[in-house]
């Protein structure tokens, strides 16, 4: 309905106007309020509802996986789609092909988080192994549905009127060029996937077999050839002790010193850090005791997760760290003293990554294998001409060259005002918490600069991420906001701490690292100034007070809609806020760390915790707490009565009541037990109806929304479209409620009244 209007004027005595004001629909107001009043009307939908927004994600490694399974489980009304250059998913694990590829964190805890496989073959996986897992996600949670293979992101520019990404996309199997559009772009593309040849002269002029660790040629065999191998960083370690019993000779370049180590998390190794297999047993024992798996999983990611205090130099940890790496470097090089000389760093441990490298130090004292230090002048026909003169003839030279870490896409980014992302951080790159850009819109990363990847699993890292994320978009659908940005001026106050606090940690210290863009005084860009654990904290509540927002209409509170909310909706309880209604300052308490606190293994009033992957934790009752405290006030009453009354009971009589006592107790106690078991069971019901009713109202949602297109179409109807899908979980729930409607009164009330028998002592 239009607004209706009512202009007042107040006239003196002197026929002069006095004063004017304005009535809109009965409201009081002024002129310029009025004008505001002519051109709003309300929204005629409730608080909460999200509107259609299209999501693109670039890539469809761990992180594009990731994002696809947990969209799909807690937004709705999104149109998801990720592009991805391979024709298969697993990102890394799929482009990476050369002996030995194996990944140096435990196996168990390089995987989702929601996601445990208890059948990891070794404690370090093979690149294979990993590929099948993240394969094996994609085809069980049906995420292939969501993802273009084959298709390579070549440009995105921001249209600020519109609020949207136009995005050029190639097809790379039919060549053909597909225009596309998002209101979010979220990359996903990763960091260590641009590989780079290193800057020789003459690389071009080598007339043997060329290769690049992270470009393998798929079949190539290295038996019997003389191979050199340039690098020796996680790639080249893990390539020459795989090759060298069966190269004929093997010639390895140490350019720089560095920290070989065994594998990161050594307490759960085998003997000095190294590889093992997993026997069947172990396997059975991780897949039929969860919760003995999860705590041996938890185990071996607090000790990546420690491992922080010897990042920071000039601790007890750090010089620890360092004692410990010269001895078992020394150990494994043995009398070699040229070689200690040559590769035992005088920096930090931990200033470049740490490269563990089981085999590779022992595989340099072989026979067949020749460490060179001199310097390489150029690249020649036949080979490697050094410095010295000495030309070092090779049929093989492979290069473990790294990449290139500038963090700049691999395609043209075009932000606000025509803002070039590789432009923008051509001297150095700058993120908002390694996750978004200033002056580019709805725009997200994974793995940004300064993101926490000095230490642990990468996955858990991109859970994190990407549930802030979803927060942001989640916000961004239901709040009537068109796009979001980092403001100019938190970037530079974030960006101002971070070089002060890296004076501290041992990244600062005079290496030269990829952490630092490949400098060896330059600024630490690739890394958080903090523990991973300090950037998950950050990212726990989104500071919205860091962004610029841009709303779809003049009136940012047109969200709120018709005055109804989408948390009233019929399948809804509208009183949930009965339920725990001591949750929030308890919850607030634990995840803030308050002094002094400390998380109960029982939750207040007796109830325990199972924490959700976005929303608060939720409690259960237990009724081992609630029999304990019946307990306690059966003793309170007994003793109150028998001090009030001061009677001299009769010694056998007591004793009666004693044992009465007992087995009320007893009984109450077994039907406790009982009652447990119930509601486990029921519990465990529930949420398999409630994955249950997910999907089905998914499909329900899909349902209505072709039937609503073909009858738009004027098209006829297939018959499976013409029945409503049924929600399991609605329908468990009004069979629930109808049997306590036409219950014998033997409920909750009843019980109580019971349960309070029990304890009283005549």
């Amino acid at each position: 309905m239009a607004p209706s209007f009512v202009e007042e004027v107040t006239i003196n005595g002197n026929g002069e106007v006095k004063s004017t004001s304005f009535q809109a629909n009965g409201i009081k107001t002024n002129r310029a309020t009025s004008k505001e009043y002519e051109n709003y009307t309300v929204s005629e939908t409730p608080l909460g509802t999200p509107r259609p927004l299209r999501v693109i994600t670039i890539g469809a490694g761990a992180a594009g996986l990731n994002m696809a399974r947990h969209i799909e489980l807690h937004m709705e009304n999104v149109d998801h789609i990720i592009y991805e250059k391979n024709p298969e998913v697993g990102g890394t694990w799929y482009e990476n092909k050369y002996p030995g590829c194996t990944c140096d964190l435990p196996s168990h805890n390089y995987q989702f988080t929601w996601e445990p496989n208890p059948d990891w073959s070794q404690f370090y996986s093979p690149a294979p192994e990993i590929l099948q897992y993240f394969k094996n996600v994609a085809t069980k949670y049906e995420l292939y549905k969501y993802i273009k293979l084959s298709h390579i992101i070549t440009g995105a520019t921001w249209n600020e009127d519109e609020g949207k990404w136009f995005v050029e996309v190639k097809n790379l199997t039919t060549g053909e060029i597909v225009k596309d559009w998002c209101n979010f772009l979220i990359n996903g593309s990763g960091i260590l996937n641009n590989w780079k040849w290193p800057n020789i002269p003459g690389l071009e002029s080598f007339s043997g077999t060329l290769m690049h660790s992270a470009a393998w040629k798929d079949g190539f065999d290295v038996k019997g050839r003389t191979v050199a191998v340039l690098g020796c960083g996680s790639s080249g370690v893990q390539i020459v002790p795989s090759i060298q019993p069966d190269v004929k000779e093997l010639i390895t370049f140490i350019r720089t010193p560095t920290w070989i180590t065994a594998g990161f998390a050594q307490s759960k190794a085998g003997p000095g850090g190294s590889n093992f297999k997993f026997s069947q047993e172990q396997k059975d024992e991780f897949r039929n005791d969860p919760a003995k798996y999860i705590k041996y999983r938890k185990e071996v990611e607090s000790e990546l997760n420690r491992r922080f205090k010897l990042l920071l130099k000039d601790t007890p940890e750090q010089a620890a760290a360092k004692e410990y790496s010269i001895k078992e470097m020394k150990t494994k090089l043995g009398s070699n003293e040229r070689l200690i000389e040559k590769m035992i760093p005088d920096f930090a441990v931990g200033c470049r990554r740490p490269t563990p490298g089981n085999g590779y130090l022992e595989a340099l004292s072989t026979p067949n294998v020749r460490v060179v230090t001199d310097h390489i002048d150029k690249i020649v026909p036949e080979g490697i001409a050094l410095a010295t003169g000495e030309v070092l003839k090779v049929d093989t030279f492979i290069c473990a060259t790294g990449f290139d870490i500038s963090f700049s896409p691999r395609f043209s980014l075009v932000g606000k005002n025509g803002a070039k992302l590789s432009e923008q951080w051509k001297d150095m790159p700058t993120a908002y918490l390694s996750v978004a850009a200033e002056n580019f819109p709805n725009y997200f990363m994974f793995l940004g600069p300064n993101a926490p990847i000095g230490h642990g699993s990468v996955l858990p890292i991109l859970e994190h991420a990407a549930k802030y994320m979803i927060n942001v978009m989640k916000k961004v659908q239901t709040q009537g906001v068109k796009s979001i940005v980092p403001k100019s001026a938190a970037l530079k106050e974030f960006n101002t701490h971070i070089p002060i606090f890296m004076e501290r940690t041992a990244w600062a210290t005079n290496c030269r690292s990829w952490f630092k863009n490949g400098t060896v005084d330059g600024p630490i860009v690739a890394l958080h100034p903090g523990s991973r654990i300090h950037w998950f904290h950050m990212l726990d509540d989104p500071r919205y007070e860091d962004y610029e927002f841009t709303y779809l209409t003049k009136n940012r509170f047109q969200y709120l809609g018709n005055g109804f909310s989408t948390k009233e909706a019929e399948e809804k309880d509208v009183a949930w806020y009965f339920d725990d209604s001591e949750l929030g300052a308890w919850n607030r308490a634990y995840s803030t760390g308050k002094p002094g606190f400390q998380r109960p293994l029982v939750a207040p009033h007796g109830r325990a915790t199972v924490t959700g992957l976005l929303g608060p934790p939720r409690f259960w009752p237990l009724a081992s707490s609630r029999s304990s405290t019946y307990r306690l006030f059966a003793n309170r009453s007994r003793t109150r009565k028998r001090s009030v009354g001061g009677l001299g009971a009769d010694s056998s009589v007591e004793a009666q009541k004693a044992e009465l006592q007992a087995q009320k107790l007893a009984a109450a106690e077994a039907r406790k037990a009982k009652k447990a078991e119930n509601q486990a069971q029921k519990q465990l019901h529930r949420k398999q109806l409630h994955r249950a009713g997910i999907e089905a109202r998914k499909q329900e949602r899909l349902r209505k929304k072709s039937l609503a297109q073909l009858t738009e179409l004027g098209l006829p109807i297939p018959p499976e479209l013409e029945d409503p899908i049924t929600d399991p979980e609605a329908e468990s729930e009004s069979q629930y409620e109808s049997a306590s409607e036409g219950g014998s009164g033997s409920g909750r009330g009843s019980g109580s009244e019971s349960e309070n028998e029990e304890v009283i002592i005549s």
